[in-house]
């Protein structure tokens, strides 16, 4: 799905091909996988809105990777700060990744809700799969 998001032509190729060729000529061709056009075109039909694809797939790319850098770098302290504050190696990366980390995971999940109402293959799974992307970013942290 993320190359979707990326390439919808090489998406495209790589998913739709000729249902009656053997594997070994499929792979060759680079499609591994065989969808008819018109099952191509209703499950993956984010080629109707392929920008606001394109910025969920990035999104959560980022907010996947800072979150891990995140959990694997926390600031460590390093005594005190010429104000009196503690003073944290590290501080200005880990502030930025941070606020990466909640714009990208705000921005996923409104995309997320966008794209869920866009959908034409979801049917009534719509509704909890538009009210899952805006509730999802909102929910706290566990200290």
């Amino acid at each position: 799905m993320v190359l979707g998001g990326v390439d919808h032509d090489l998406h495209h190729h790589i998913y739709t091909g000729d249902e009656n060729e053997d594997v070994i000529t499929r792979l060759k061709k680079g499609c591994p996988v065989t969808f008819r056009e018109e099952v191509y075109d209703e499950f993956f039909s984010f080629k109707h809105y392929f920008e606001l694809y394109r910025v969920h797939v990035l999104c959560a790319g980022a907010w996947l990777i800072t979150g891990v850098y995140n959990l694997r770098n926390p600031p460590e302290f390093a005594g005190k700060a010429p104000g009196g504050g503690a003073l944290y190696e590290g501080w200005a990366h880990k502030r930025l990744s941070g606020y990466v980390y909640v714009l990208a995971s705000l921005l996923k999940g409104v995309t997320a809700s966008i794209i869920s109402w866009k959908s034409q293959s979801l049917g009534f799974a719509r509704w909890p799969m538009i009210f899952c992307g805006l509730c999802a970013p909102a929910a706290p942290a566990e200290s």
